[in-house]
């Protein structure tokens, strides 16, 4: 078990977003290229879509057609997706928005071209019999949660909506499943879920959600880098082809999406089917109530230091989505 922590400004800070302000190194910075000879992607076993994309093997035949190699690099985490487009590993990958956000904010090099996935992505939960059940229980308990992601996010939008200071929280910082693993042993009290994990404990532990919002969820969105989408604009919009492809697939044959799911994530059918069922995948388009949102998820972020404290939320917003692509893409059918 890793060491506790408690959410403050510095440590947020230090943990969190020394990555991020190193991004502009110059050995990360990437190198402009006049044509793609590969497309790099990014893929999630909690991105129903990506698996489908490269199960099918749809860009290879596209791409390949005109000598373009696909490469495929798994990402476990929003954290981990920004890290690959920072150091040019990846050219497109999913994360939630609001890490992107946190990104971009902070100098990263990416830009949101699309939603992937809306719905109760994250909660948080706790033991049936742990004598928690409002985020006012909360008060110097620990809550395990993998940082720059949306649980960690949600969590601190939670204590905010609630009044309460993130000071008074204890946070031990861990990657998703072994977060899952430290609420059900009980070295934790409170966990900020993300699936498959969090389908998992509510079925094998009857773990319970003590703190539900919607609103402050800011669901799955498509990253690419900046540069990549300014060189190759036709890549972009083909690469948003096949996710909207992907999901009408998944529509159309969803027992086998659901079974692709399983397999990939190595889980048992009724877990799987109940994460897979908490995504909406075919709201694609960036709206208002998107922007809006993001906002008020830059200013938890900005209280909490881990945005700058100048920062110009909605026009650092404005400048990291790029909904121009999925409009077009939609348009045209």
């Amino acid at each position: 078990m890793r060491s506790m922590t408690t959410i403050t400004r510095r440590n947020f800070t230090l943990a969190t977003l020394a990555g991020i302000g190193a991004l502009t190194a110059p050995a990360l910075v990437r190198q402009a290229r006049a044509a793609a000879s590969a497309v790099r992607l990014g893929f999630s076993y909690a991105t129903p879509s990506t698996l489908v994309i490269k199960e099918k093997g749809w860009l290879e035949e596209e791409f390949g057609a005109k000598g373009i190699a696909v490469e495929w690099t798994l990402s476990r985490g929003s954290n981990q997706t920004l890290e690959f487009l920072r150091s040019g590993a990846i050219d497109f990958g999913a994360s939630a928005g609001s890490a992107a956000l946190l990104g971009h904010a902070n100098g990263a090099p990416n830009q949101v071209i699309s939603w992937l996935s809306r719905g109760e992505s994250t909660t948080l939960l706790a033991l049936p019999d742990s004598g928690i059940k409002t985020l006012q229980d909360l008060r110097g308990k620990k809550v395990a949660a993998t940082r720059a992601t949306e649980p960690y996010l949600f969590l601190l939008r939670a204590l905010a909506k609630e009044g309460i200071p993130a000071t008074e929280v204890e946070v031990v910082p861990l990657q998703h499943p072994e977060g899952r693993l430290a609420l059900e042993s009980g070295q934790v009290d409170a966990w900020a879920a993300l699936d498959p994990d969090f389908a998992i404990t509510e079925i094998t532990r009857g773990s319970v959600p003590i703190y539900r919002d919607l609103s402050l969820i800011t669901g799955g969105v498509l990253n690419v880098h900046k540069d990549f989408a300014t060189e190759n604009p036709d890549l972009v919009t083909a690469v948003l082809k096949a996710n909207v492809r992907a999901v009408d697939y998944i529509k159309a044959n969803p027992a086998e999406a659901l079974a692709l799911y399983a397999a990939a994530g190595k889980l048992e059918q009724p877990v799987a089917e109940r994460s897979f069922n908490r995504n909406v995948l075919d709201q694609f388009a960036i709206t208002d109530a998107d922007v809006a949102n993001l906002i008020a998820a830059g200013e938890a972020l900005r209280d909490t230091g881990s945005i700058p404290a100048g920062t110009d939320l909605a026009a650092a917003t404005n400048s990291l989505l790029a909904g121009s692509y999925i409009t077009q893409v939609l348009a045209a059918g």
